[in-house]
């Protein structure tokens, strides 16, 4: 259900309770996404994951900071799809360098990596000649230690099966589109499009290149402190936020227990529908204190100012001018905002 109707049948069903006892109200899985990148933007976004979407290049400030509250559905989506990518990049080929400098691939069987290359040649070797004798070789190769022979009882029958499939697969699927069955256009994703695909592949590099000589690589175990950091600025948190963050799992698994055993049980001491208590998880975001500002409306306003963020927008904007002085340009910021000792 979207938003606004939950919230207008969420009040239909308080005001009538005894005609709508039985009746449970969802919200769509849209907006339960949104709140899990909200949660993802809550915990990380200080912690160098807004700086790596930024400072790379590839989302714009603005954007960066909605995508991480749970705004811009489908730009969070892709956003932290292609981060995930960038970081199991850098994972693995750090696993395998960390292997490699240890000698722990002489564990993995010879046999095993001989078999995957000859398998791999095969391959190739098959789709460039287009002759059915390297399959004859690939079909006992996992035989031997995949048994797919089993499959069929005749390897004949599964030498055409494997040289034919894809091609009946691809023939029955032109004549669905040709027929007027369906429209090769309405079942192809946006994502998957030729551009998209290069345009995503470009990104996914940009990240990896900017994680990997900009920032704190994570996944470096030569380059670990002894707590937590941003992996942008090489800040570390307090012992504080430290060990809330380490706990934060064992912090809702708690809170889950309780709220089953007071809203879900029969005995249960409150209502399905009492107010969630807050969890007090501490993050990056608290390292900066909350700073006293009165508004034009006479209103007294606790926020958090950024020093980072303040002097990048006076660099911006002193680009801009003709005076190209981030000095004066910070005195105006300062002269335009009263702050309250």
């Amino acid at each position: 259900m979207d938003q606004q109707l939950y919230a207008v049948a969420q009040q239909v069903k308080w005001s009538l309770k005894d005609k709508f006892a039985d009746h449970i109200i969802r919200l769509g899985g849209f907006h339960a996404l949104s709140c899990f990148i909200a949660a993802v933007g809550k915990l990380w976004s200080e912690a160098g994951l807004k700086d790596l979407l930024v400072d790379s290049g590839v989302y714009a400030g603005t954007t960066a900071e909605q995508m991480l509250s749970g705004k811009q559905f489908n730009r969070a989506v892709r956003g932290l799809t292609l981060v995930y990518e960038a970081l199991m990049h850098v994972l693995l080929s750090q696993f395998f360098q960390c292997s490699d400098l240890e000698d722990r691939l002489a564990d993995v069987p010879k046999h095993l990596w001989s078999r995957m290359k000859e398998a791999n040649l095969q391959f190739e070797s098959s789709a460039c000649s287009g002759n059915s004798q390297p399959v004859d070789n690939l079909t006992e190769t996992f035989t031997q230690y995949w048994g797919i022979a089993n499959i069929a009882g005749q390897k004949s029958a599964l030498i055409r099966w494997s040289l034919s499939r894809h091609v009946v697969a691809d023939f029955a699927s032109t004549m669905r589109v040709q027929s007027g069955i369906k429209s090769e256009a309405d079942h192809m994703h946006g994502q998957t499009q030729k551009a998209v695909m290069k345009r995503d592949e470009e990104h996914v590099r940009t990240l990896i290149n900017h994680l990997t000589e900009r920032m704190t690589n994570p996944f470096d175990i030569s380059l670990h402190p002894t707590c937590l950091i941003n992996i942008s600025t090489g800040m570390h948190v307090s012992p504080e936020i430290q060990k809330s963050l380490l706990t934060a799992i064992e912090t809702g698994n708690k809170n889950l227990r309780s709220f089953v055993n007071n809203a879900l049980s029969t005995d249960g001491k409150s209502s399905f529908y009492s107010p969630l208590s807050r969890s007090n998880l501490k993050i990056f975001a608290d390292m900066s204190k909350k700073t006293p500002f009165r508004s034009r409306t006479g209103d007294t306003l606790h926020i958090h100012v950024d020093p980072e963020l303040v002097f990048r927008r006076a660099l911006t904007l002193s680009s801009s001018r003709s005076c190209n002085n981030v000095q004066s340009v910070s005195a105006d910021i300062a002269d335009d905002t009263d702050e309250i000792s």
